[in-house]
């Protein structure tokens, strides 16, 4: 365990570093990630340029050197001129890996303290869209309510119809009635075709009545029934 952190130690340093030091970074302006990016390619390009040209250099000096009386002091001293370009190339792709990591640790600095300055306005969005939902839901479970207040208010609005309607046919049919008894008991005589046809259309209307009177209760029953169904599940469902 002890050898692992020793192991990781320089990479957690480092880390811990960079973190420490986002917070002090400048924060990046518009387009300056970009800038940093380019100048450190461009010296990475420098520096390849240099490495290429100390190597070719090399080449041509170390052949030159074999012309010479003193080809390995020739020799020598062109390797320490390729090491002396090769160094600078390194040290320009040192230059260009700090301003990369500088240009990453701003960004990272610059995207959360936007998200810090955001935090507040998200929140007030999160809890609008929240209070929003409830007031629908609410809105929603009103709207059911009153559809459901409605259907009753007119189902017992049609059954009440219907039953004051067939009680007034009733009413007209016993009149009638009565009113043919008593001709019969004038005349001694049954009911003319005509009586008996208005008899019919009677009965026939009170047989009528009756039945929508039974549909209308039964479409009542249903309806107080299913809504006593819902407002069961609705509260369930919020118990839950």
């Amino acid at each position: 365990m002890l050898a692992t952190l020793r192991r990781c130690s320089p990479l957690l340093l480092l880390v811990l570093a960079a973190l420490a030091r986002a917070e002090d970074l400048p924060l990046l302006e518009d387009g300056e990630k970009a800038r940093l990016l380019g100048q450190a390619q461009q010296l990475e390009e420098e520096a390849a340029t240099m490495k290429n040209g100390a190597e070719t250099k090399f080449t041509q000096d170390q052949e030159a050197c074999y012309q010479k009386f003193l080809v390995n002091a020739c020799i020598s001293d062109a390797k320490k001129e390729r090491v002396k370009v090769i160094q600078v190339a390194r040290e320009k792709e040192a230059q260009a890996r700090a301003i990369r990591r500088e240009a990453n640790a701003r960004d990272l600095a610059t995207q959360s303290a936007r998200k810090a300055a955001d935090a507040p306005r998200e929140a007030a969005k999160t809890e609008e869209k929240v209070q929003q939902f409830h007031a629908e839901q609410s809105k929603a479970e009103q709207d059911r309510s009153q559809n459901q207040a409605d259907l009753q208010r007119r189902t017992q609005e049609g059954h009440t119809k219907a039953v004051k309607d067939a009680q007034d046919r009733a009413k007209r049919l016993a009149e009638h009635n009565e009113e043919v008894a008593k001709a019969q008991a004038k005349g001694g005589n049954g009911a003319t075709p005509e009586d008996e046809v208005r008899q019919n259309v009677a009965d026939r209307e009170k047989r009528v009545a009756e039945k929508t009177a039974k549909r209308l209760a039964k479409e009542q029953q249903q309806a107080a029934d299913k809504a006593a169904w819902e407002a069961e599940q609705r509260r369930r469902g919020q118990g839950e």
